[in-house]
């Protein structure tokens, strides 16, 4: 199957990278190191993470959700509140489809399984993501305008 064409992205991508483990952290950054475009942050805790959310400007955010100081559900829920709009993209260590699912109800544009993406196919899905974060935010602002006319 082909490839979908790339959406339309600003010259500079910033995305930060929440990774508590060492060696994954260091899979994703050498898989993205390629694409010049791409400016990727590295924060090992939720502390961390939500410090550098709350400072500098992100257009996606790779996420643990497995983190010494947070998981889960309440984790997606504190990263989603500080990330002002960026789209959020669970990075998990199993195939959990259930798992994955919840994520995505919980607001999360998607998932990738560490270790089975490589470069291209975790650069599109924060592209997609961001694409589709977009489109929502569209979308809620017209149904806005609808209601309050």
């Amino acid at each position: 199957m082909p490839l979908l064409p790339m959406p339309n992205l600003p010259k500079r991508v910033s995305v930060l990278l929440v990774e508590d483990n060492e060696i994954d952290a260091s899979i994703v950054l050498g898989r993205l190191k390629k694409f010049e475009q791409i400016s990727l942050t590295w924060v090992e805790t939720r502390q961390a993470c939500l410090k550098h959310l709350a400072d500098h400007h992100v257009d996606a955010v790779l996420l643990d959700l497995n983190l010494p100081d947070g998981s889960g559900e309440d984790l997606i829920e504190q990263v989603l509140a500080a990330a002002n709009c960026a789209p959020v993209v669970i990075l998990t260590s199993t195939d959990d489809d259930q798992r994955a699912l919840a994520a995505v109800q919980a607001g999360c544009q998607d998932w990738l399984i560490k270790g089975r993406a490589d470069g291209q196919l975790i650069w599109r899905t924060i592209a997609y993501s961001m694409e589709r974060k977009v489109a929502e935010l569209a979308r809620f602002e017209a149904e806005e305008a609808v209601r309050h006319r």
